[in-house]
């Protein structure tokens, strides 16, 4: 699920993120710090909240929600059984294979890259960037082996339903990407 945060600046996000979490009963968040990397933290529910200086989190636990804010970078989304992942995969963290360091955690855990499900969530479009990186993405888990990959067809940049950096500026809101591996909502 992604969904946006309609207040820009931290106050609204973290506004929006606390209603979020008590309307649908998410007692746990867990993020990532984000810093246009390739490093991805593995989460559980005695980690911390924030996990510092990493650009992904994977988790093998049930009922944990994960989360990112993007603003044109795509959010990857990997799940299977018994995983999910979020991967905030701008063009650093793609060049710095943070997919391929995602798909090799997994396979590590036991996770054969053929049973690996990916949703590209809605990022920057071509036509206000200077590469296709949604296309090197898919094309990217394709050569990893991940067969099942699907594409929102959504664009951060146009519209008003996200918030764009490359669209706003600096003071562009954050959208918050969302998964979890849960049994049933409150």
């Amino acid at each position: 699920m992604a969904v946006t945060l309609r207040e820009a600046g931290d106050m609204g996000e973290e506004k929006n993120i606390n209603r979020l979490k008590k309307e649908i009963g998410i007692k746990q968040l867990f993020q990532s710090e984000q810093v246009h990397d390739s490093s991805i933290a593995v989460v559980g529910n005695d980690s911390p909240l924030l996990s510092k200086g990493c650009d992904g989190l994977i988790t093998f636990e049930k009922e944990i929600f994960l989360g990112i804010r993007i603003a044109d970078c795509y959010p990857v989304y990997l799940y299977g059984e018994s995983f999910i992942g979020l991967l905030h995969s701008g063009f650093r963290p793609v060049k710095m294979e943070i997919l391929e360091k995602a798909v090799s955690l997994l396979n590590e855990k036991g996770i054969a890259v053929q049973s690996v499900k990916a949703l590209v969530g809605p990022g920057v479009c071509p036509k206000h960037y200077w590469i296709d990186l949604k296309k090197i993405i898919i094309a990217r888990l394709k050569k990893l082996g991940v067969r099942d990959i699907r594409d929102t067809g959504l664009h951060s940049c146009e519209g008003d339903s996200f918030f764009s950096y490359r669209k706003e500026g600096k003071n562009a809101g954050r959208n918050l990407a969302l998964i979890a591996q849960i049994s049933a909502f409150k």
